[in-house]
């Protein structure tokens, strides 16, 4: 054990860890190129065409993707002759650096034993590791998030300004990887302000928050200038996608609705029990936005740009949020619900990847029943478990707010954007590392408190 609390020894093994797990995870996707559909496809086709066209498009037609991990792919295809599994294995070294600076984060928050079981259990985490064979921007984004907490954490420890100037790099960085990221700045900024509150001085508490508000713009600025001059009508937006997210939501309202208990609760108890009490439920509706490019199409037809698309059907969302409020709401519950559940193997679980479809749809019919239930209420009891354990220690550390401050308005931005927009379980990987942090720290507690005979004085 004293080998394992040396800090050198335990990011050896953690990113050794790592580098293993994200192999194994993975070991199928290496060396067979991309999966055909899907992001894998038009995000290569996006770095294809910057590499032999020079242009940001898609094939050569215009596209609206955001642009960080599109050139982060031609930056590995440029040296190494479009070698798709480059890319995985650089990938795979990010995820190595991702699970010591989850370690980092964790140990100097919670301590040595904290961060060691922490650091080892983020490296193992097949939610994390999935993301290394896959053209997918998970990994990249999952790195930056914790760098950029990671940042801000030392940054209020040292009362160093240079660590708020990297975390709003990274954050400018998540942005142009993901436009959902473009309010974090907002509860960022207000941290400053809750955070520092007792510490330090309010002119400088300002200077800090400006510090890190100037890197975030000025990380977005090229992008930003590069749309102003080609595409002035997308304004301060790094993608005008807002309208067609906005109807999806608007889509599910109309479509899930009038049988939402179902669906409740199949995303609750899994849709194996859903689908044994409603035989007629059609479990993947909320998956299916056909609609939603239908509508798209017909305003193309009728000669409108994308941008004027955007804003038809931003209009069209909102008018309709604001008539259905309580459609809203319920569908923003569910989207909750989806969003926090967990990811699991998709070639063990037969093609599926999300939790609440493990047994459905007649899969492993050779399992029987009871077995099935069982696992599957084990699964939830888990899962459960684990954000008791996240609530615990949030509630045991709250006077000391300031110790996970950051990680904890990140966790409240993540849920509440997507819950409020459109959730899915993989998008909420990048704050699976603070979920372990504080599920690790809330179980020490636990066992603390419950299972450590205190020393009678």
């Amino acid at each position: 054990m004293k080998f394992l609390l040396n800090k050198k020894n335990a990011v050896i093994l953690i990113f050794l860890l790592a580098l293993a797990s994200g192999f194994f995870w993975n070991h199928r996707a290496y060396f067979k190129g991309i999966n055909t559909g899907g992001d894998e496809v038009y995000y290569n086709a996006i770095a294809t065409d910057i590499l032999t066209r020079h242009t940001y498009t898609e094939d050569g037609q215009p596209t609206y993707v955001e642009p960080l991990y599109p050139f982060f792919l031609a930056a590995i295809f440029w040296p190494t002759n479009h070698n798709i599994d480059a890319v995985k294995f650089v990938q795979l070294f990010i995820f190595g650096l991702t699970a010591v600076l989850i370690y980092l984060l964790a140990r100097s928050i919670f301590g040595e034993k904290i961060g060691l079981v922490a650091g080892i259990l983020s490296a193992a985490f097949y939610g994390l590791a999935n993301f290394t064979g896959v053209l997918y921007r998970e990994n990249l984004l999952v790195f930056l998030c914790v760098l950029m907490v990671y940042s801000l954490n030392r940054g209020s420890r040292e009362k160093r300004s240079r660590f708020f100037v990297i975390s709003g790099i990274m954050l400018g960085l998540m942005t142009l990887l993901s436009s959902t990221m473009q309010f974090l700045f907002i509860f960022i900024i207000a941290g400053f302000f809750i955070l520092f509150k007792k510490q330090l001085p309010l002119k400088s508490i300002i200077w800090k928050a400006s510090l890190f508000f100037f890197a975030f713009m000025l990380t977005l600025s090229p992008w930003l200038i590069r749309n102003k001059i080609k595409e002035a009508e997308t304004g301060l937006a790094i993608v005008p996608r807002t309208g067609s997210i906005l109807s999806v939501r608007t889509y599910l309202m109309d479509r899930l609705y009038p049988e939402i208990h179902k669906y409740f609760l199949g995303h609750i108890a899994g849709y194996y029990f859903a689908e044994k009490i409603y035989p007629d439920i059609e479990m993947k509706a909320f998956r299916k936005y056909w609609a939603v490019n239908s509508r798209e199409n017909q305003l193309r037809d009728e000669g409108h740009d994308i941008y004027q698309i955007n804003e038809i059907m931003t209009k069209e969302s909102v008018k309709k949020i604001i008539e259905e409020p309580h459609k809203y709401v319920l569908i923003s519950l569910l989207a909750f619900v989806d969003f926090n559940n967990p990811i699991v193997p998709q070639r063990i679980f037969n093609g599926n990847e999300s939790a609440y479809f493990t047994f459905a749809e007649g899969r492993f019919p050779q399992i029987p029943w009871p077995v099935k239930a069982g696992l599957l209420v084990s699964l939830r009891l888990a899962w459960i478990t684990v954000f008791f354990l996240i609530i615990y220690a949030i509630v045991k550390n709250w006077k000391n707010f300031g110790r996970l401050g950051w990680m904890f308005l990140v966790i409240v931005y993540f849920n509440a954007f997507y819950s409020a927009v459109h959730g899915l379980p993989r998008y909420a990987t990048p704050i699976y590392p603070f979920y372990i942090i504080l599920a690790v720290a809330g179980g020490a507690a636990v066992w603390s408190k419950y299972f450590i005979k205190k020393q009678p004085q």
